[in-house]
């Protein structure tokens, strides 16, 4: 065999386990979309989530305790978040809540937020 020949023989070869690899890709790709579509869809909630919590002084409490939003976002299921929101979003303490958050003023009992026992819990346990 002389080596044109040869060397025609091998690019053939070649590009028959170029076609075989592109098809094995292309069918792992298939095979995973729909778990790579929960995963974006995951990610993207998580995202519409944050920027709600970022609407509400529940936010401003993260960060005085030392949480950061994205952990508490991705670590704490939904439900919890939504009851944290809820509360935010209906409570009566506001004035307190700026004094502190806003102002800096030191207010030794932190309980006027519904939320602060949880959160403050949950600062101990993500740090």
């Amino acid at each position: 065999m002389d080596i044109p020949v040869l060397f025609s023989s091998l690019i053939i070869l070649l590009g028959f386990v170029l076609i075989f690899s592109v098809a094995g890709l292309t069918l792992i790709i298939v095979d995973n979309a729909p778990k790579l579509n929960k995963v974006f869809e995951l990610r993207r909630y998580k995202e519409l989530l944050r920027h709600e919590v970022y609407r509400y002084r529940l936010s401003s409490m993260l960060r005085y305790l030392g949480i950061r939003i994205d952990n508490y976002i991705m670590n704490l299921p939904e439900e919890e978040i939504r009851k944290h929101l809820t509360r935010c979003r209906t409570c009566h303490n506001v004035p307190t809540c700026d004094r502190c958050l806003r102002n800096g003023e030191t207010i030794n009992n932190m309980n006027f937020c519904p939320n602060y026992p949880f959160l403050f819990a949950y600062s101990k346990i993500s740090t």
